[in-house]
């Protein structure tokens, strides 16, 4: 339960009477995919009390506001972090040392502009009837991307939360909760199309960390919150495509 907790304090800014210890909290990124459902039941559990007294639209921007706030913007710093380092970074070294940069770049507030308009378009071409299921699978198949991009990839710092999680992580992880994703998948949107969804994420995840791996040499926490964002709004788009919401 204190691992499954220190997951749930890392990803979101849930107040929890708890001081994980580095051993709990690198065996945390176990619980990644459950606290993405989690946050995927509060965005539905808004959205259904919202829908009764808001317009669509309205209640689309408050969700994504929420979706902002309960994780801390923590995957959207990640990713303003990574493409203001992976632009301005002549050398590998250089890259990685723009990403620590406490300050944000023009990239980087680029990103999550075009992250959030992706975001909120994809939202508003799903069928009202249906976005439920939508809110709840996204959040949950993003942070899994995290556990395989990291299974896949080998984490290039030294130090920081993100070493932890590397060290703690195990081979069999992503394969498993792979699997209960996938049944998932199937089961709210038919065989086909869960399955075409999840392939299709895994391509994204091993093609990001090709990517990263040449860039960089591998992820960090920067990177791993970039793929999520990505991810999610890939995601987005392959539920809108495939017509299945």
């Amino acid at each position: 339960m204190r691992i499954f907790l220190a997951s749930l304090q890392f990803l979101t800014i849930l107040p929890l009477p708890i001081e994980p210890s580095e051993e709990e909290l690198g065996k945390s990124i176990f619980f990644f995919p459950l606290v993405g459902f989690l946050i995927g039941i509060i965005l539905t559990c808004i959205y259904w009390l919202g829908i009764r007294v808001l317009p669509f639209l309205v209640i689309i921007v408050l969700l994504m506001i929420v979706w902002i706030i309960i994780t801390g913007a923590l995957h959207l710093d990640g990713l303003a972090d990574t493409l203001d380092g992976l632009y301005a970074g002549k050398t590998r070294e250089k890259r990685l040392k723009i990403m620590r940069d406490k300050y944000i770049g023009v990239m980087g507030i680029t990103a999550i502009v075009v992250i959030l308009l992706l975001k909120y378009t994809l939202l508003l071409s799903v069928p009202v009837a249906h976005i439920s299921k939508v809110l709840i699978f996204t959040p949950v198949l993003s942070r899994w991307g995290i556990v395989v991009a990291l299974s896949m990839s080998p984490y290039v710092r030294k130090e920081g939360k993100g070493e932890m999680f590397s060290k703690s992580i195990q081979w069999w992880y992503a394969p498993f909760q792979g699997l209960i994703l996938l049944v998932l998948a199937i089961w709210l949107f038919n065989f086909v199309n869960g399955i075409s969804i999840v392939i299709g994420f895994l391509v994204f995840l091993w093609l990001s960390t090709i990517f990263f791996k040449k860039r960089i040499g591998g992820v960090t926490g920067d990177t791993l919150g970039a793929v999520n964002e990505i991810g999610e709004v890939l995601i987005l788009l392959f539920i809108v495509l495939l017509k299945i919401a």
